[in-house]
Order: C-alpha cells, then structure tokens, then sequence
C-alpha cells in the first residue's frame, strides 16, 4: 500500500494505468507487479487511486476486457467466477479465451501472430461497438 493524499492507495502517487498489449495488462490485473510494489490491478479503486481521467478510462476499458475473457472462461466451464483466475492459471486462462474472444471480434483480419500484439484499448473499444 502507498500512502498519499491524506489516504492509503494500492498505487503509488501518479501511477499511470498501462496501456499495453491485452496479455501483458492480462496479467497486470490479477498479479500485480510486486517488484514496483504495484497490487494486481483488479484491486484498483479507480475514483481513489486512479488521478487522471485518461487512467480511468484505461482501468475501466481495461475491466471491460477482462470481464469479457471470463465470460468466454466461465461459458465454457473453464473457471466458475474471475475469483478463480490466479497467478498460477493466469495465462491458460488467458491463452484460451484470448483467440475466442479475438474470433468474436475480428473476423479474419488478424493473424494468430499479430493478436497477441493487439493494445487491450483497442480491443475494449472493438468490444463497444
């Protein structure tokens, strides 16, 4: 935890939600980065910890992603509830909903290479749509 603003925060002051590729925020969601002392991301209150808007908007696209991957994961009797995704099934979890979820989104216009490169806002604004 990091203290600032009179408050206790999962993030230190000024941290800037990622905006990166879908696996690696993936990841960032239910691990964390504890080497940065970074809580996994998931725990994040956004109108807490969050300063900039551009920050809140990445943590809730970011939410929309990863609710949407364990819809695929729960759909298809991979996990019950995101509870149960963790840092050690994180990424079978992700690797099997990813391409389900990509297919649903895109039709053929991305190779299997290439999804993996996709930014998670990109694809929390295909999901909009």
């Amino acid at each position: 935890l990091h203290f600032w603003g009179g408050k206790l925060h999962r993030v230190p002051k000024g941290f800037v939600f990622p905006s990166y590729d879908t696996r690696t925020v993936w990841h960032l969601w239910f691990e964390g980065r504890p080497a940065d002392e970074i809580s996994p991301l998931r725990r994040i209150n956004a109108p807490e910890d969050l300063i900039t808007a551009v920050c809140k908007s990445n943590f809730h696209r970011t939410k929309r992603v990863v609710k949407g991957l364990v819809k695929i994961l729960v759909s298809e009797g991979r996990v019950e509830s995101e509870k149960e995704v963790s840092a050690d099934n994180a990424t079978a979890c992700f690797d099997y909903a990813f391409p389900i979820l990509i297919a649903s989104l895109y039709n053929a216009e991305y190779s299997p290479e290439r999804m993996f490169d996709i930014n998670i806002n990109t694809i929390a604004n295909r999901m909009s749509k």
